[in-house]
């Protein structure tokens, strides 16, 4: 993934020291995200809803995960006070994740 060219798009967020989570703004960003991503990184989007994409460059394990489907249902129209569906696929497979909306002022602190 072009990390120069990553940083047109989207909100960025520093999960920790290794892992950032890029979440698009419009259906521009979404477009953009969708072609800039590479092998090995994560892609999710709210199953139900309309909302952002969001990359996981190099993917991340279950907790980067869970914090980046956090923050797509945060920026998607789905209820924010209950869990949704938020699919996540990895080189071609498939997973299914269930996330609540990320706390905004937790979001603060991880916003680049």
């Amino acid at each position: 993934m072009n990390d120069i060219e990553l940083l047109k798009y989207g909100r960025h967020f520093r999960i920790d020291e290794g892992r950032k989570v890029i979440v698009g703004r419009n259906e521009r960003d979404n477009r953009a995200l969708e072609k800039l991503a590479g092998p090995g990184d994560a892609a999710l989007h709210v199953a139900d809803y309309p909302g952002p994409l969001a990359i996981v460059p190099g993917g991340g394990d279950q907790e980067v995960l869970a914090t980046a489907a956090s923050l797509c249902v945060l920026y998607s129209d789905a209820p924010k006070d209950r869990a949704v569906k938020v699919a996540c696929t990895v080189d071609g497979r498939e997973l299914a994740l269930v996330a609540a909306a990320a706390a905004r002022e937790e979001v603060k602190g991880l916003l680049v």
